[in-house]
C-alpha cells in the first residue's frame, strides 16, 4: 500500500511540474551569488538583514501580487523564470487573470503558504509581500535551499521603498534590470510632476468598505501622498497607523470639509459587495463639502492602491488616478 501511495504522489508531482513548465520556456541566464540587503520580519519585528542570493532563479514562488504585476509587464521568459507559482484566490485581480491557469501553481493565499505546492515546486526563490511577511522564519527553516526575498511595501506604501525593491529585483533578475531602472525613472518623473502641479488644496483620503468609512492621514498606510507628494492633509490630527485607517462617518467628513476627497472601495478589491462609493458620493453631508460642491471627489483604482501597490501596471494606475486632480 505504501508503494502505491508513493507512486501516486510521485505521478502527481511529475504532472504538477510538467504543467508548471508548459509554454514558459527554459533559461540559460548565468547564475552567481550576490549580497542583497532587505528588511524581513523576525519574531514580529521588522529587521534589516544582508543575505546571499543567487541571480536569475528559474523556479520562483511569490506571495506578493505586485511582483506578479511586474512579471506580467516584463515577461517571465525575459526574467529567466521557467516555473512560476503565485498566490491565487479572491485577491487575484482581473489584471492578473493570465496567471489563473493551471500551469501557474497556486502556492497559497496572500497570508498562508501551501506547503504541498511549494515542496513540489522546490523553488529557487520565494518572494514575500507584506501580508505574508511573518512567514519568513518558517519558510527559511522549511526550504533551506531557497532564497527568500521580502518586498513588503503596502502598509505603509512609499515610492522610495519601491525604488529600493526594484533595485534589488534588478540585481537578482539581471536581464530585466534596465527595464526596472527605466520604470523607476519614469515613475519618479510622474510623481514629481504631480507634486509640483498639485493644487494648493487640502486632501482627505478615504476608504469605504460596505457601510464603513475609514480615513488615512499623515503617518498612515497612504502617508506617501503627504510626505512624498507634499499634499496637505484635510485633518491635521488625522494620523493613524492602523492598517485599515481610522473609522469615521459622514458627519466627520462634513466637519473636516475637505477641498479634495480621494476614495477607493476596499470591498471591490477583495471581491466582496460593491456600491459603497455611490452611497458615499450621494450622501447629502458629503455632497455639501467643498469637494462635493466643486466636483473634487476622485475615485481611485482599489486594486492598485490596496492589493498591488508596487507593481508596474498598478503604479501607472496610481499615477493616472492622481493626475485626475490636475486636469
Amino acid at each position: 500500500m505504501k508503494k502505491i501511495v508513493l507512486s501516486v504522489l510521485t505521478l502527481v508531482g511529475i504532472m504538477f511540474l510538467g504543467a508548471c513548465n508548459l509554454n514558459i520556456g527554459e533559461s540559460d541566464l548565468p547564475r552567481e551569488d550576490i549580497e542583497i540587503t532587505h528588511t524581513v520580519t523576525i519574531d514580529g519585528v521588522r529587521t534589516e538583514v544582508t543575505e546571499t542570493f543567487t541571480t536569475n532563479p528559474r523556479v520562483v514562488a511569490t506571495f506578493a501580487l505586485e511582483f506578479s504585476d511586474i512579471m506580467l509587464e516584463l515577461g517571465l521568459n525575459k526574467a529567466g523564470i521557467t516555473v512560476f507559482g503565485l498566490s491565487k484566490g479572491e485577491n487575484l485581480t482581473e489584471s492578473l487573470a493570465e496567471f489563473s491557469g493551471n500551469k501557474y501553481p497556486n502556492v497559497g493565499t496572500l497570508f498562508e503558504p501551501n506547503h504541498d505546492a511549494l515542496t513540489l515546486m522546490m523553488p529557487d526563490l520565494i518572494i514575500l509581500g507584506g501580508r505574508a511577511a511573518s512567514q519568513y522564519s518558517d519558510l527559511k527553516q522549511r526550504y533551506p535551499n531557497a532564497d527568500i526575498l521580502d518586498i513588503s511595501n503596502a502598509n505603509p506604501y512609499y515610492f522610495e521603498k519601491q525604488k529600493e525593491i526594484y533595485q534589488n529585483l534588478g540585481k537578482i533578475f539581471t536581464n530585466i534590470k534596465d527595464d526596472l531602472n527605466q520604470y523607476i525613472t519614469s515613475f519618479e518623473t510622474s510623481f514629481n510632476e504631480i507634486k509640483t502641479n498639485f493644487p494648493d488644496k487640502n486632501v482627505l483620503f478615504l476608504m469605504v468598505n460596505g457601510d464603513t468609512i475609514s480615513q488615512f492621514g499623515k503617518n498612515s498606510r497612504y502617508d506617501f501622498i503627504y510626505s512624498e507628494l507634499g499634499m496637505i492633509p484635510a485633518d491635521a490630527n488625522g494620523s493613524i497607523l492602523e492598517a485599515h485607517g481610522k473609522t469615521v462617518n459622514a458627519e466627520y467628513i462634513s466637519a473636516v470639509n475637505p477641498d479634495i476627497i480621494l476614495v477607493f472601495d476596499r470591498a471591490q478589491a477583495t471581491g466582496e459587495s460593491t456600491g459603497s462609493i455611490n452611497n458615499l458620493m450621494n450622501n447629502a453631508l458629503v455632497k455639501g463639502t467643498k469637494a462635493g460642491k466643486n466636483g473634487d471627489i476622485y475615485i481611485l483604482d482599489p486594486y492598485a492602491w490596496y492589493i498591488l501597490p508596487g507593481g508596474i501596471r498598478s503604479t501607472l494606475s496610481m499615477i493616472h488616478d492622481l493626475q485626475q486632480v490636475l486636469s
